[in-house]
């Protein structure tokens, strides 16, 4: 005897059968930029989903301690900009020379804080 062909949708292979879900909520705002984001990749939600969680890097938070580092140098950097512009080292080529070391250095430190840290 022939089996009857029940119709709809078969059964996936087991290895590849999905058994759990994941379900969150999300305002509407943050759906219609979920959304433009799909379209752009042009893979399906589920997909680009499972691609953001697996494959996705997600950043540590700076801490407090960081926070206020990074706000320090930026001050101090501004404070020594401040000082170049309105010529107070102009009359000092040894000045002019070490504080534009200065601004380096605090460049280069702000960048690793931006770069390095925030990598964790």
């Amino acid at each position: 005897m022939k089996k009857k062909n029940k119709g709809g949708r078969p059964k996936a292979e087991p290895r590849k059968a999905k058994k759990y879900r994941v379900s969150m909520a999300i305002d509407e705002v943050d759906r219609q930029v979920l959304q433009n984001r799909i379209r752009k990749t042009g893979l399906k939600k589920s997909d680009y989903l499972r691609r953001a969680i697996f494959s996705g890097v997600i950043k540590t938070a700076l801490t407090a301690e960081e926070s206020y580092l990074i706000r320090q140098m930026y001050k101090v950097g501004q404070l020594l900009a401040l000082l170049f512009t309105q010529g107070r080292l102009n009359k000092d080529v040894n000045a002019k020379v070490e504080f534009t070391k200065a601004i380096v250095a605090i460049n280069a430190i702000y960048d690793y804080f931006l770069t390095q840290i925030t990598k964790k």
